[in-house]
């Protein structure tokens, strides 16, 4: 594989204008995703021919690396994923439109190769004219301000096994699905954040539905059989119409699920509960947290399984680098202590609440070794509360997703 990775897929006819259209012109369209989701500094993955509306078009991923100033040095950081397009279209809407909706198809697939989120905000950030030989082009540009933020936790995509994860669910008799699958995937990792764990399940199982025939296909391979065979195999009774339903569901458990009966069934009821609004959302979020894990870890390794990537892909994609999702979320820091005072006027006279202004500085902030940021603080409090108001804190310490790399300072 060459620095430009690329997969290429079949190739279609690029469409033709009629005689009294304008002709086609070439276009790059840069699109910004914030992800988790990652490749090395200097590092691309491509891939060519991939279909879109106005035909084959080139995508390139880039992860953007910026400097973050701190007192100490200045470390070019990652920030968002890059998809860069190149396509032919009549217009700049046109091209816009296309490379949005062929990026949107391929960003799942990275969520679940690299089992972690690239969820928000994706949007076309450049996009122009660049047919050779003009000397006026149309050009776009959103104007996004650089981030003061830290950059969230990431983990760096293994671009060999991405590649061959893509093709073969490209080239997948069930590619329909399995795209479905990835995407409900991807949906559930963009809300693994803490609250959310009802909604990831929604999606995980979702995903898990749109896998269960393919699952019954392969099982009916796997054993040769046809499926009233299998179904008396797994003691369906065959009675009644609704036997193929009932051989769906023992699927699901059986094959999707792992023979995991007590997961399934607690997914099924969170899902179906909050479907139907017929469980307490308190009892849906027991459910839901309970069994969030497992289910992602039986729905990813079904996507990879049922996508038949080969041996070296599957190692790697189910190695212990890639095995849970990657929570990715800005934190936040926290302050416990006790309010000194011998009155009760507590809030300041303009204010309504006595409260702490916060102030932050970055000590360091740096790549280490395995391609994570560290990042420690200096913190200042003043307090801001009723005259003679005193603060004598006990503990400061953040809400943060784990292996984050962040050190607290000492308030």
């Amino acid at each position: 594989m060459t620095d430009a990775d690329s997969n290429t897929r079949p190739q279609a006819p690029s469409p033709r204008p009629p005689e009294d259209r304008e002709p086609l012109s070439e276009w790059i369209v840069v699109i910004r995703t914030d992800a988790a989701v990652r490749l090395l500094r200097d590092q691309k993955l491509g891939f060519e021919g991939y279909p879109s509306a106005v035909g084959p078009c080139t995508i390139i991923l880039r992860t953007l690396y910026q400097r973050y100033q701190t007192s100490e040095e200045s470390t070019p950081l990652p920030r968002d994923l890059w998809s860069e397009v190149r396509c032919r279209a009549v217009t700049l809407d046109d091209a816009a439109t296309a490379a949005m909706n062929a990026v949107s198809g391929l960003l799942p697939v990275l969520a679940v190769s690299c089992n972690a989120p690239v969820d928000g905000n994706a949007s076309v950030h450049i996009a122009y004219d660049a047919t050779s030989g003009k000397s006026r082009r149309e050009f776009f540009q959103r104007l996004i301000p650089v981030s003061a933020e830290l950059p969230r936790p990431g983990r760096a995509l293994n671009r060999e096994a991405t590649v061959d994860l893509f093709r073969s669910i490209e080239t997948s008799p069930d590619r329909e699905r399995l795209f479905r699958a990835c995407n409900h995937y991807a949906l559930a990792l963009a809300s693994w954040r803490p609250s959310l764990e009802s909604v990831a399940l929604a999606h995980l199982f979702m995903g898990i539905e749109a896998l269960a025939q393919v699952a019954l296909r392969s099982e009916l391979c796997k054993q040769m059989c046809k499926d009233e065979e299998l179904a008396d195999k797994w003691g369906i009774a065959r009675a009644g119409a609704k036997w193929r339903s009932l051989l769906l569901a023992e699927c699901r458990k059986r094959v999707l699920f792992q023979g995991d009966i007590d997961c399934y069934k607690k997914a099924k009821s969170a899902s179906d509960g909050l479907e139907h609004g017929f469980m307490d959302l308190g009892e849906i979020h027991g459910y839901a947290s309970s069994v969030r894990q497992s289910t992602a870890r039986y729905l990813r390794s079904a996507i990879i399984e049922l996508s038949d990537v080969n041996d070296a892909a599957k190692e790697v994609l189910q190695s212990a680098k890639y095995l849970s999702p990657l929570e990715s979320w800005q934190f936040t820091k926290n302050l416990r202590g006790w309010l000194i005072a011998d009155h009760d006027q507590l809030a300041a006279p303009d204010q309504l609440y006595p409260r702490i202004a916060w102030e932050s500085s970055y000590r360091y902030v740096r790549l280490n070794e395995h391609g994570e940021v560290d990042v420690g603080f200096d913190e200042n409090l003043r307090v801001i509360a009723g005259p003679g108001v005193g603060f004598e804190p006990s503990s400061l310490f953040l809400h943060a997703p784990t292996k984050t790399g962040i050190e607290p300072g000492t308030p």
